[in-house]
């Protein structure tokens, strides 16, 4: 093919102990370094204690219940009303999803 001499190809087959070797090679890393760390370590003590998370419980119940009846009645300015309880519902319940319970 094209006057390419053949090549040989040659199967490596370790032993145990060097296949022992080969794996601890491949899971070693060198420790993170700042720029590694991320996001996650920026805040390593946000949490939530079972007060918040109670409190923020009986706001995002209010809210809701407030932005349903607005919703529901529809006076005039119910749509900024929906809104102005809307949010607060909707931020409760994503910081009671993402935030973790610390008791």
């Amino acid at each position: 093919m094209d006057g390419y001499p053949p090549v040989s190809v040659e199967v490596f087959t370790p032993t145990l102990p060097q296949a022992r070797d080969l794996y601890r090679v491949q899971i070693r890393r060198p420790p993170p370094n700042a720029a590694e760390q991320g996001v996650f370590n920026v805040l390593p003590d946000l949490h939530l204690t079972p007060l918040t998370g109670a409190l923020i419980v009986f706001i995002v119940v209010v809210c809701g219940h407030r932005f349903r009846l607005a919703w529901k009645e529809q006076t005039p300015g119910w749509q900024r009303r929906a809104w102005a309880f809307g949010i607060p519902a909707a931020i409760g319940l994503l910081v009671l999803a993402f935030l973790p319970l610390k008791y």
